[in-house]
């Protein structure tokens, strides 16, 4: 046997070497895009668990939610839903004696792009927080309650939540139609 026969030549080995190199190239970025795609379901996961505990917190004081015609001139408890710019506060009837709660957005450092929380404050008679709940630590870039119909009985919440390679926005309508003294109703519409 001829000694050229035995040996791979150099365009053979080039050859070689190049397909290597695309399947490898291949195997790699399958590799990390399905990495990235469990990075973002992760991050996509925490944002909707942190969105729904506040919206279920929210709603479990809607449930609760003191009507404006309970409202007393002598005493300062009841009266409207209070809608601000990244705050939401109205009167509760939980255990107990009624009970105003504040839901508003906490971002530790204004300016920059760290997300903050959303605080839900009991609240004494001077509007001072008794207690304080966090939720959302870290996700939370938007709280944004807006009055629907202008009245205050029909309120939509929405909650932009960021991370670091997904943001999701987390919308819910609250609404409270009184027909009578008697009876009150509650709705919630979720999207």
């Amino acid at each position: 046997m001829n000694r050229k026969d035995r040996a791979f030549s150099l365009i053979e080995l080039v050859v070689g070497i190049l397909i290597l190199t695309l399947v490898s190239g291949g195997v790699w970025r399958l590799f990390f895009s399905g990495y990235k795609g469990a990075q973002h379901g992760h991050e996509s996961s925490d944002q909707t668990y942190a969105a729904a505990v506040i919206l279920k917190s929210l709603e479990k004081d809607m449930w609760n939610l003191l009507p404006e015609d309970h409202f007393s001139s002598s005493l300062p408890i009841g009266g409207p839903v209070e809608l601000e710019p990244g705050k939401i506060s109205f009167w509760v009837m939980e255990q107990g004696p009624p009970q105003k709660i504040r839901y508003s957005f906490f971002d530790p450092n204004p300016g920059d792009k760290i997300p903050g929380e959303i605080r839900r404050e009991k609240l004494d008679s001077t509007g001072n927080p008794v207690k304080m709940n966090a939720f959302g630590g870290g996700l939370v870039a938007s709280f944004s309650p807006v009055d629907v119909d202008g009245t205050g009985n029909c309120f939509k919440v929405e909650i932009i939540m960021e991370g670091k390679q997904k943001r999701n926005v987390f919308s819910r309508v609250f609404s409270g139609g009184y027909y009578s003294k008697m009876e009150a109703k509650n709705w919630v519409f979720e999207y």
